[in-house]
């Protein structure tokens, strides 16, 4: 029997044909009306600002690898130095590998980039980070100790709240054009 015939198959291709369907009613009907206004973002940031507290400063580690494969390669190292890590980054670090960083980090600092930012402060302190890029490497953030509380700068989140209120407003949008054409 072949996989044109097979039942799962067939349920999946259907699936994903509507898949694309509705993506490409979305992207032609209702994203080109989704807007969101500079204000609108600066609002739900300011009106939600206790979702953005965080801590103000950290010793972070950063762990630089060429590539992802190296630091997948490179997992069971990270994984037990973890362990010993723990609140004691400065007895470790001469033990450190060349592609190790030991900093402090302020994150009220603007300069920072942003990439960066986001993911020292979405990680739990004592933890590794889900590897990212940065400037052609892949990294793993490992947060020592944290210090302090403030509230993440806008610049970081901006990004993050985009996504948010693209999605509220595109159900909203989609809502409107539905509930108007069924009425009319």
């Amino acid at each position: 029997m072949g996989i044109e015939k097979d039942k799962e198959f067939l349920m999946f291709r259907n699936n994903y044909r509507k898949e694309i369907f509705v993506q490409y009613f979305m992207d032609r009907e209702i994203n080109k009306d989704v807007n969101i206004s500079e204000k609108e973002l600066v609002n739900y940031y300011y009106a939600n600002k206790e979702k953005f507290r965080i801590f103000e400063t950290a010793t972070v580690c950063v762990f630089r690898f060429e590539s992802l494969q190296c630091a997948f390669d490179s997992l069971r190292m990270l994984i037990d130095l973890q362990a010993k890590l723990s609140g004691r980054t400065e007895k470790y670090r001469d033990r450190f590998p060349k592609n190790v960083e030991t900093m402090q980090v302020d994150l009220r600092d603007l300069s920072i980039d942003s990439n960066l930012a986001v993911v020292i402060s979405k990680t739990e302190p004592r933890r590794f980070s889900k590897p990212f890029r940065l400037n052609d490497e892949c990294v793993f953030i490992y947060v020592d100790d944290e210090y302090g509380q403030t509230y993440i700068p806008l610049k970081y989140v901006r990004r993050e709240i985009e996504e948010k209120l693209f999605r509220r407003n595109q159900n909203e949008t989609s809502m409107t054009r539905f509930v108007t054409k069924e009425h009319v």
